[in-house]
């Protein structure tokens, strides 16, 4: 699969989907405003697509890079954190993170399912949920120092993810990262914060400059 930049000018971004989703609305709020993104579709094969994603993320690391991460994308987006750094240049935005989306997904476990946004039709497996468990020890060995380009947007009414154990975390142990909340589900349908958010850190590139 090739996902190669063809285009120059426009800042890069990655959107990481939720679990079963794929490129819908938030997508194209962000190339409303002008972005270039790159929207991999996520299957039920976890390293075939951590594969995609870090390769994704290496040909385009060299550029000012900005990874939104939804729910499941925002766990895949920490197991990219775990595995390139790159001072300055790549930041991450965590929207409504599930840290341990074996959890949250177990319901649908030997289920047939289909992707509504793909079309995929495909069973939950148990080995899905021990293939996204593998790399919890990737994610707990991530330096605290690296979250300094990290913003986490949490919804207030998520219905699905109780967020008080990854914000205890993150006061208790200091670690460098923004936090955004907003009145919203988990779904998170509205993206202007983010925008707002990549916005402004562009800005204060530009002046540092």
């Amino acid at each position: 699969m090739g996902f190669k930049p063809e285009m120059q000018g426009k800042m890069r971004i990655i959107y990481i989907h939720g679990f079963n989703s794929g490129k819908g609305q938030k997508v194209k709020d962000l190339e409303q405003q002008g972005f270039e993104v790159y929207c991999p579709q996520l299957t039920a094969h976890v390293h075939e697509d951590i594969a995609i994603l870090v390769k994704l993320v290496n040909d385009l690391k060299d550029e000012d890079l900005h990874i939104v991460g939804r729910s499941l994308g925002g766990y895949y987006a920490l197991i990219l954190l775990a595995r390139i750094f790159s001072e300055n240049a790549i930041h991450y935005h965590l929207i409504n993170p599930s840290l341990v989306p074996w959890k949250s997904i177990k319901r649908f476990l030997n289920k047939k399912m289909k992707n509504y946004k793909s079309g995929e039709e495909y069973q939950l497996t148990i080995s899905f949920l021990n293939a996204l468990k593998q790399y919890v020890p990737q994610i707990e060995s991530i330096p605290t120092n690296r979250f300094f380009n990290v913003t986490f947007y949490f919804g207030t009414k998520d219905e699905i993810l109780d967020h008080s154990i990854t914000k205890d975390w993150i006061q208790t142990c200091r670690v460098p990262c923004d936090i955004i909340e907003t009145d919203q589900g988990h779904r998170y349908e509205d993206i202007s914060t983010v925008i707002r958010e990549i916005n402004a850190l562009e800005i204060a590139n530009n002046i540092k400059w």
